[in-house]
């Protein structure tokens, strides 16, 4: 037994030495320059998240899949694996067909649902308010 944890031993303390070596050295240029572009293209896609969420359209699995992008990269960088990288980009493109398929659907009007739920919401206003407009058609 103490002949197994002993080569289990060794073979930890070669990983860790890689990944210390790797993580001292830097990134090669064209790692380093994939990993930028990734991180600009990473922002940009937030930044399409919030405004399309102020926009009132559903980004909670857009949000998850993003929120990815990060550790793959950062794994990406540790093991300096052209595979890796290519995760990480692909997590982006996923992030990209979430953000357009949720753009696609209709926007979210919760005040417009919660008021029909509550049978507050007349059939007028809510043909109105379908329309982009918002008039005082609440029953009170």
């Amino acid at each position: 037994m103490s002949e197994r944890n002993e080569l289990l031993g060794e073979k930890y303390d070669t990983i860790i030495k890689r990944f210390q070596s790797a993580k001292d050295d830097p990134l090669p240029k064209d790692m380093e320059d994939r990993a930028e572009r990734m991180v600009a293209r990473y922002n940009d896609l937030l930044l399409k998240i919030s405004e399309s969420r102020r926009q009132g359209h559903d980004m909670f699995f857009p949000a998850l899949l993003v929120k990815q992008f990060v550790a793959k990269l950062g794994l990406a960088k540790a093991t300096r694996s052209v595979t890796d990288f290519a995760i990480a980009d692909l997590v982006l493109d996923q992030t990209e067909r979430a953000i357009a398929e949720a753009i696609a659907q209709d926007p979210l009007d919760v005040k417009r649902q919660v008021l029909a739920m509550a049978g507050m919401l007349d059939d007028a206003s809510a043909a109105t308010q379908t329309q982009g407009q918002t008039s005082g058609g609440v029953r009170r």
